[in-house]
């Protein structure tokens, strides 16, 4: 969509939903946007968690290759493996190949602020994974992934599908295998997957493309 008035070098508004004739803003579900300024003059609400420092931008200035329609979209974050947690036969592993532990951040405005995720075997249950719903801590780290939601999603419903998509899947998993899978990573990306989500999981979270 493109700029409805002001002289803007670039036109393109990629998250406009509904516009007011009356304050002439445009409101994109989260926030609101100025098209005659060409920014959005509502912070994210994810604040730190966002753009890093800047409250105002929208994905990273990456427009072209990243989504957030609902102005909240989900994302995964990969921090890496501790060295000994597969314990002494897997930790030269883990040093080599740089191994990344993938879990997901959920978050809608007004609700949850959660993430959840598949740990490894309990003592308890030493044949699968514990998963884990627990309130975010943005000091645990990581690098941060964006979610892409499918055009036409409403506000909160891949956010909504992800939490959906892990109750099933909590209920339904597999033995776990550490390598080649599946693990964690597998079970992240099965959930992104039935959620109607998309993204791009880096080389190094190994498990995550998994095939019985």
């Amino acid at each position: 969509m493109t700029g409805s008035s002001g002289s803007l070098t670039n036109p393109f508004q990629f998250t406009s939903r509904e516009f007011d004739t009356e304050t002439n803003l445009q409101f994109s579900r989260a926030r609101y946007y100025n098209s005659v300024a060409g920014r959005f003059i509502s912070e994210d609400p994810i604040r730190f968690d966002g753009d890093g420092t800047n409250f105002y931008g929208y994905v990273s200035n990456n427009s072209v290759n990243f989504v957030d329609p609902s102005g909240l979209s989900a994302e995964l974050i990969c921090e890496p493996v501790p060295i000994m947690r597969g314990g002494l036969k897997n930790a030269f592993f883990i040093l080599i190949s740089r191994a990344q532990h993938c879990f997901i951040h959920v978050k809608c405005i007004g609700g949850y602020d959660v993430t959840i995720e598949l740990t490894g075997p309990p003592p308890q249950d030493p044949k699968h994974g514990s998963p884990q719903m627990n309130s975010f801590n943005p000091s645990r780290g990581g690098t941060h992934f964006p979610i892409t939601s499918p055009s036409g999603f409403k506000c909160c419903q891949l956010e909504v599908n992800l939490l959906n998509a892990f109750q099933k899947e909590s209920g339904n998993l597999p033995i776990y295998n550490g390598y080649p899978g599946p693990n964690s990573n597998t079970f992240a990306f099965k959930i992104i997957s039935e959620a109607g989500g998309s993204v791009q999981l880096p080389n190094t979270a190994y498990g995550w493309d998994y095939l019985p």
